[in-house]
């Protein structure tokens, strides 16, 4: 009996409610607890809004800890921010902890980044990491998804493209098969509607963007889904 391909939602919050068809990773701040349900996938990281409190010791442990989970299948969110009060330069540490974290379990490592593009693809290059890094919810133009695609970043789109942003669109129209993830992050969307919207601005079948969006999800978080 052949698999019937399922939506897959790469970055979700809140404890949505699992419904069939979708396989959702759910995510964690690094602290909270990992609910004992082998039946779903999280992403455990250390937000940089969490850096505001100062506990960065107590939350590296905690995160260090939730990633030996094996339902923990991806690091972060993570990564840089620079609309909070924490100085880039207190966050950067951290981000580079996750990052060699992601390269020594070879898990991807889900990428928060707000007006840090830039020190996100020097990151890239100084650290030479080879693994999966994805950008989720992202936002910006074709230029900026070209430079970051160019350093083997993939993309992951929201409930923004439902709002008819011609320069995101654009963005997502170069976006190659094998780095494009699709998600609904904060919102009350649902992932169906984001996908038949991705789909028919790429003009592709909703089976044909299913079955590569799928593909890169069970390569890339090395999920094997029984047949």
């Amino acid at each position: 009996m052949s698999l019937i391909i399922p939506f897959i939602d790469i970055h979700s919050h809140g404890n949505k409610k699992t419904e069939s068809g979708i396989v959702s990773v759910q995510n964690l701040l690094a602290g909270e607890m990992i609910p004992n349900d082998t039946d779903r996938f999280y992403s455990v990281g250390i937000h940089p809004w969490q850096l505001e409190d100062g506990n960065i010791d107590q939350l590296k442990q905690a995160f260090q800890d939730s990633v030996k989970n094996p339902q923990v299948v991806a690091i972060g969110e993570a990564g840089l921010d620079k609309a909070i009060k924490t100085p880039i330069e207190t966050q950067i540490p951290v981000f580079r902890m996750q990052i060699e974290l992601a390269e020594t379990t070879k898990k991807p490592l889900i990428i928060h980044a707000v007006r840090t593009f830039g020190e996100i693809i020097q990151l890239r290059k100084s650290t030479k990491a080879k693994g999966i890094w994805i950008v989720h919810g992202f936002r910006g133009g074709h230029e900026t998804a070209l430079q970051l695609l160019k350093q083997g970043i993939s993309l992951s789109f929201g409930s923004a493209l439902l709002k008819e942003d011609e320069k995101l669109l654009s963005a997502l129209i170069i976006v190659p098969n094998e780095q494009l993830f699709l998600e609904t992050d904060e919102s009350n969307g649902n992932i169906e509607e984001i996908y038949q919207k991705a789909a028919d601005c790429r003009m592709l079948s909703l089976d044909a963007l299913k079955s590569g969006i799928f593909a890169n999800f069970a390569r890339c978080f090395k999920i094997k889904f029984d047949e």
